[in-house]
């Protein structure tokens, strides 16, 4: 009796041995996948962290830039405030007599017609 019993026993060992093998080959088979993406994964993130200091140095000198670009302007609002009572009071002061010389031109041609 005792002999069945440990024939059942064994089969059922065996059989589970026999299932369990091609579970424990996937399992093999995932850890060495999972091993490969993460050696895939660090070197990506050593090439992102590249990346990312050179973004970062891109920006740096793009503030850097646009200070430049802004004291540029800032010079140039002050030069500009310093010569334009210089160049538009004069300006304006022609333009006030382009009506004027327009106006008689008009004048000056309707004289003329009539005369004719």
């Amino acid at each position: 009796m005792w002999e069945i019993a440990l024939l059942i026993i064994a089969t059922a060992f065996l059989l589970g041995v026999v299932f369990l093998i091609p579970t424990l080959l996937q399992i093999r088979d995932a850890a060495k996948e999972a091993e490969f993406t993460l050696r895939e994964t660090r070197q990506l993130l050593v090439k992102i962290q590249e990346i990312s200091g050179r973004v970062e140095e891109g920006v740096e000198e793009g503030r850097r830039a646009i200070k430049k670009v802004d004291r540029v302007i800032s010079v140039l609002d002050e030069s500009f405030g310093k010569y334009s009572s210089n160049l538009v009071k004069p300006l304006t002061s022609v333009l006030e007599f382009v009506p004027l010389i327009m106006g008689a031109t008009r004048i000056y041609r309707k004289f003329f017609k009539k005369s004719k």
